[in-house]
């Protein structure tokens, strides 16, 4: 087993490097990074601040889970840095978003809300499963936790596994979360932001997540998923280009139609500064819906993912190929219900297309056809 130590090391290593930051924790999925995050800078009676705009898992972890720990959840339904500000109070210990919108492809202030976090003494966490970190790093944009899920970044559930990644910029000894300054009673009454070295000290909290939260619940990433995904890291970013570039392509597409109402992929549907700043290519995915009343939308969708021919018509996540499923389709089994977030400034029958790594003429042919029988 020791033998295998080294493997860990060097992945969480190789993480640390892609994102730009000092120390990666590799755990078994991207949801228990998330859950374990929150665990190490919150406990019940704290609050922590939310973008609503989560894929509906997540929503749950959040809504039901968290909340029913006594954590206060306070989800926030927009993109724009001040409107973060009015819910940030004495017992807020951190924020967190989705880089590009888990629900619906959207632009966050990224560099904005992280300076309003550290105004406040607080960290900005961040959930980058989707976006390439050859193409965006959040910790170059302010973000102080980088949360990734592998089986999103890869696009199969083959590599199961998720991470959190430190920056090592923010400053625990004068920040507004207790669980950082305080003796911590599993570990000798250590405060991990005053009483290691400095070098450590610089990384509180990923000495905290370490040697107690994980160490507790034993939840780290397993050897098989590691080996899977230190032999594909590189290929992996480099795939996430291409799906990207795919997802781009297709929302330029479907934007020149004039049965689509409305397409979700914010470096060319939104013209803001914002969006801009993300560059050419921003995630693999797009939302879009019909033009019509509701039902008469709802049977265009229906129709029109009938007639694809090589797309996927799927919401389970793939590696290779493009999928499309309707917005009502997500559950995976007749007992699962998500409470989904409540963006009101989105239609309700819309597509979400997960682009694969084919080339983009293959999924243009595809969808223009499809587009025909509508």
């Amino acid at each position: 087993m020791k033998k295998l130590e080294p493997l860990i090391s060097d992945l969480q290593n190789k993480i640390a490097e892609l994102e730009g930051g000092l120390a990666t924790t590799l755990l078994t999925s991207g949801k228990a990074a998330i859950l374990q995050t929150v665990l190490t800078l919150a406990r019940a009676g704290d609050e922590i601040i939310v973008c609503e705009n989560l894929r509906p898992e997540v929503h749950d972890l959040f809504n039901v889970l968290i909340h029913d720990m006594g954590i206060i959840v306070n989800f926030i339904q927009s993109t724009y840095a001040n409107d973060y500000v009015a819910a940030i109070s004495p017992r807020t210990r951190c924020i967190f978003i989705d880089i590009e919108g888990g629900y619906i492809p959207q632009a966050y202030e990224v560099e904005r809300i992280a300076y309003i976090a550290h105004k406040n003494k607080i960290p900005l966490i961040v959930d980058a499963s989707a976006i390439s970190p050859l193409s965006v790093k959040p910790i170059l944009l302010g973000a102080d936790i980088v949360i990734r899920d592998f089986s999103i970044l890869c696009g199969s559930e083959m590599y199961k596994g998720g991470s959190a990644t430190e920056a090592g910029t923010f400053d625990w000894r004068i920040s507004n979360v207790p669980l950082i300054k305080a003796g911590d009673p599993s570990c000798n009454n250590i405060r991990w932001a005053f009483d290691l070295q400095k070098q450590d000290s610089a990384l509180a909290f990923t000495m905290r997540l370490n040697h107690v939260v994980t160490r507790i619940l034993d939840s780290r990433m397993n050897y098989s998923s590691a080996f899977l995904i230190s032999k594909a890291v590189e290929d992996i970013a480099l795939n996430l280009e291409q799906r990207c570039k795919n997802a781009m392509e297709l929302a330029k597409q479907l934007l020149k139609s004039d049965k689509i109402a409305w397409v979700a992929y914010p470096t060319v549907s939104d013209t803001s500064a914002t969006a801009k700043a993300y560059g050419k290519k921003f995630g693999p995915t797009l939302a879009f819906a019909f033009k019509g009343t509701k039902e008469e939308s709802k049977e265009k969708a229906k129709i029109f993912l009938m007639r694809l021919k090589t797309i996927l018509v799927s919401a389970e996540t793939v590696a290779k190929r493009s999928a499309m499923y309707f917005s009502e389709d997500e559950k995976k089994d007749g007992m699962v219900t998500y409470t989904k977030p409540s963006l009101s400034c989105w239609k309700e029958n819309c597509i979400h297309f997960v682009s694969g790594i084919e080339e983009y003429k293959t999924i243009r042919t595809d969808v223009l056809q499809a587009l025909k029988k509508v």
